[in-house]
């Protein structure tokens, strides 16, 4: 699914979002909140800046979350699923860990952690 502009996007629990390449394809100022299940070769991949706030399943054969040429943030909450690596940060973006949830993957491209 590729988003517009400045597009929001809300998978609620019980939905599912597949796709061959990618389950999401953002862009700048897109906002993408996930309760549900997304998949693909890429789990969310994201040109620009964006925000992702998840509380579902992300899963992919590739990067779960692909982060590219822009300050995004990603925050995971309670009961997310990540199953794939989260990478490509720019140095700028930020991923907030809000509490309890799994991680089955690296993040990668990290410029600094605080």
């Amino acid at each position: 699914m590729k988003l517009g502009a400045k597009s929001v996007l809300v998978n609620e629990a019980g939905g599912v979002i597949t796709g061959a390449d990618a389950g999401v394809v953002a862009g700048s100022g897109d906002v993408i909140t996930n309760d549900g299940i997304i998949t693909g070769l890429t789990g969310i991949q994201v040109n620009g800046d964006a925000t992702i706030d998840n509380a579902g399943a992300i899963t992919a054969s590739g990067d779960t979350i692909s982060l590219n040429g822009g300050i995004s943030t990603v925050t995971l909450d309670i009961g997310t699923q990540i199953t794939g690596a989260i990478a490509e940060i720019e140095t700028a973006s930020l991923i907030d860990l809000t509490d309890h949830g799994s991680l089955s993957g690296d993040i990668t491209g990290l410029q600094a952690v605080q």
